[in-house]
């Protein structure tokens, strides 16, 4: 298998023969059956730990992409989430080591600063061996390749919800959100919302919807999603469909970009900004609330999704009934800058 080519050219330490069963393996898989991406997969998996963090972060990414040919996620997922949160872990180490060697950190992923950074802190630290300090070094300049692949794979539902070590994860994404550029990302997936019930409410019409969601990068997009289902409804003017798809599984910057149909609301009263995510939403008797007022001001964004690959849902399960309406609207606080203007 090419995988076994590849492992077996890192254990003779021939860097010509490495590289080039890593470029042989990346342009072999489109074309391979996929029980035999399968089989190449699960032989990655099994060595993807011996690799160091810099060759090993070329091997995860195309790991992550087997996905795509015939590799199951559930057999390759806990290797990468494992070597992804090692690399968080090197990365606050290696802050660590530069500030307690007088050294400024270095800008992420610059790979022609590694070998003058590796040069100054073994010369600054003689309780570290180099490989440790190796290790740490190089998550800080190839972590993202460690991170990337399970970024990649999170944007499907199936990976979300199977996800190992989805607690310790989080926390350190959060931790090292400024450190890689990976990591910004990846904290928006682990906060995505699935299969997630929701009301919503259209003020002025007295009208009412329980809803599903699922897959929703972030409130821009929850927005074009809600005017697509509910403006004709309401009276007010709907997204373009070219809007509807950037939002969904189309082009995501649609060449007018998007207009605002909404102002939407929480139930305490307070705005939903478009910049947060639904998970920001606050929730009323156990569940989240989206009242739909008019728009306080035009509005335009850019694109219509965060997450390119992420197919989002929104399911109108079923209309309130008036009474069930009135009693949600009820429950639910006037937005204060509306009596402002």
């Amino acid at each position: 298998m090419l995988a076994d080519q590849l492992i077996r050219a890192f254990d003779d330490r021939d860097d010509a023969a490495f590289a080039a069963a890593i470029g042989e393996l990346a342009s072999s898989i489109p074309q391979l059956p996929p029980d035999e991406v399968a089989r190449n997969a699960v032989a990655l998996v099994a060595e993807i730990h011996r690799l160091p963090i810099g060759v090993g972060s070329y091997v995860t990414q195309i790991l992550g992409g087997m996905c795509d040919y015939g590799a199951e996620p559930a057999s390759v997922l806990p290797a990468l989430v494992d070597g992804a949160l090692r690399v968080l872990e090197n990365v606050d180490g290696f802050k660590t080591l530069c500030a307690q060697s007088g050294l400024e950190l270095p800008e992420r992923g610059d790979e022609e600063a590694f070998p003058a950074t590796m040069q100054a802190l073994i010369a600054a630290n003689d309780t570290l061996v180099p490989q440790e300090i190796a290790n740490l070094a190089e998550s800080w300049f190839a972590g993202d390749g460690w991170v990337q692949p399970v970024l990649f794979l999170m944007q499907r539902k199936d990976v979300r919800a199977t996800l190992p070590r989805r607690a310790e994860l989080s926390a350190a994404v959060e931790a090292a959100a400024e450190d890689l550029s990976t990591t910004g990302w990846l904290h928006g997936l682990l906060l995505v919302l699935d299969d997630e019930e929701f009301v919503v409410l259209h003020r002025s019409t007295a009208q009412g919807w329980r809803c599903t969601m699922s897959g929703i990068g972030d409130n821009f997009q929850l927005h074009t999603l809600l005017a697509g289902q509910f403006a004709e409804a309401v009276g007010a003017e709907p997204p373009t469909p070219a809007e509807i798809a950037a939002a969904s599984t189309g082009e995501p910057q649609p060449p007018e970009g998007i207009t605002g149909v909404f102002n939407l609301v929480d139930a305490s009263g307070e705005w939903i900004w478009n910049e947060g995510r639904p998970a920001d939403i606050p929730r009323c008797d156990g569940v989240r609330v989206v009242v739909l007022d008019p728009p306080a001001y035009k509005r335009g964004w850019n694109a219509g999704r965060l997450y390119p690959l992420m197919p989002p849902s929104l399911t109108v399960e079923a209309p309130l009934s008036p009474k069930e309406a009135a009693q949600w609207l009820d429950k639910v606080k006037s937005d204060p800058r509306a009596k402002e203007e």
